[in-house]
């Protein structure tokens, strides 16, 4: 019974180390954002730019992951090293823009003979005089031109 007993207690450890031994003690752990090109830092000193890739230790201390933009609300998500893998893995945030400062806000505004756009039954959505295809303008200023993918054309947002 002894031997028994040892032998069950020898083969959970085995296993239990089986995916140490398979895939090593590091794994590789990805930063997206988006818009891409956003300023990653690690609160274990690492930086980069998004995409990134940082080299970890699956069996660690938890970190925080903050990325930033200017023009847009830096965001910070908290990373653990996780019994088998990092979590989560890759990190993949949505930046969001900060009033005033878009870049869809800098453009001038449009002059010249340009068609007005007809407005949506929502809120911040027009659509083309051109095709009728509906279009976010949330970041776009009044004044401003919108473009008409499908027929290549422009048109004021009102």
């Amino acid at each position: 019974m002894f031997w028994k007993i040892i032998g069950a207690l020898g083969l959970t450890i085995l296993l239990s180390s089986c995916a140490t031994v398979v895939r090593g003690v590091h794994e590789d752990f990805r930063v997206v954002s988006d818009p891409a090109g956003a300023d990653v830092y690690l609160s274990t000193g690492e930086k980069g730019v998004t995409p990134a890739t940082f080299r970890k230790r699956r069996r660690g201390n938890s970190f925080l992951v903050t990325i930033t933009k200017p023009g847009y609300y830096s965001q910070t998500v908290a990373g653990t090293g996780a019994w088998d893998s990092l979590y989560p893995n890759p990190v993949s945030v949505r930046l969001v823009p900060q009033p005033g400062e878009h870049p869809a806000r800098n453009q001038r505004l449009a002059t010249g003979n340009y068609p007005v756009a007809i407005p949506a039954e929502r809120a911040g959505m027009v659509r083309s005089p051109y095709t009728k295809r509906l279009y976010d303008v949330h970041a776009v200023p009044h004044g401003s031109l919108v473009h008409d993918v499908d027929v290549d054309k422009f048109f004021l947002n009102p």
